[in-house]
C-alpha cells in the first residue's frame, strides 16, 4: 500500500509541474536561458521559447520579475521551457485597445498599428535607416512642412541658394 500511494504523489507531483505560472528570478542573455521562481520552487537554467529561432531569427530576450509559463514535458522540470509572458500587476498590457498592436519599449518608445485607422506609428528617441528609402502613394511633411508643396522664399536666379522651406 505504501508503493501505490508513494505512486500517486508522485503522479500529483507530474502532473503540477507540466505547467507552472513563475517570475523571472535570473536572465542570461550569453546563454539565452533563465530561472523562474515559482512559489518555494527555484528551476536551474532553462531556455525561454522565441517566436524564431532559425534563420530567421528574433531576439528579445525576457527580464527580471516578467511572468511567464513554465512547460515540463513529462512534469520534468530540468526539462521545462519558459513561455514569456504574461501581463501582471507589475507589467501591465501597454494598451486595452483590442484594435491596437503595440509594442513597447521600457524607455517608452513603441510601435504601434491601430487595425481601425491602418496608421502606424512610431514613437522613437532617433530612427536610423540604413540603406535607400522610397516613400509613395503621397506627400510627406515634417514639422508641417509638406515635401511636395512647399515653397521658398528669397529665390534669385543664378547660382544663389534658396531660402527655407515655407
Amino acid at each position: 500500500m505504501t508503493g501505490a500511494s508513494y505512486t500517486l504523489v508522485e503522479l500529483s507531483k507530474l502532473l503540477n509541474n507540466l505547467l507552472r505560472i513563475g517570475v523571472l528570478s535570473q536572465v542570461d542573455t550569453d546563454s539565452a536561458k533563465v530561472r523562474v521562481k515559482s512559489g518555494d520552487l527555484e528551476t536551474n537554467w532553462i531556455p525561454w521559447l522565441s517566436a524564431r529561432a532559425g534563420k530567421n531569427a528574433q531576439w528579445n530576450p525576457p527580464e527580471v520579475g516578467e511572468q511567464v509559463m513554465m512547460l515540463s514535458p513529462g512534469g520534468d522540470l530540468a526539462q521545462a521551457v519558459a513561455l514569456p509572458a504574461l501581463y501582471s500587476t507589475a507589467n501591465p498590457a501597454p494598451s486595452k485597445d483590442k484594435a491596437v498592436f503595440k509594442d513597447l519599449f521600457k524607455n517608452g518608445d513603441y510601435i504601434q498599428h491601430d487595425n481601425n485607422s491602418g496608421v502606424l506609428t512610431l514613437k522613437a528617441t532617433s530612427i536610423r535607416i540604413l540603406g535607400p528609402v522610397t516613400q509613395t502613394g503621397g506627400d510627406m511633411t515634417s514639422d508641417g512642412v509638406s515635401a511636395q508643396h512647399h515653397t521658398h522664399g528669397g529665390v534669385l536666379s543664378g547660382p544663389a541658394s534658396t531660402g527655407a522651406p515655407n
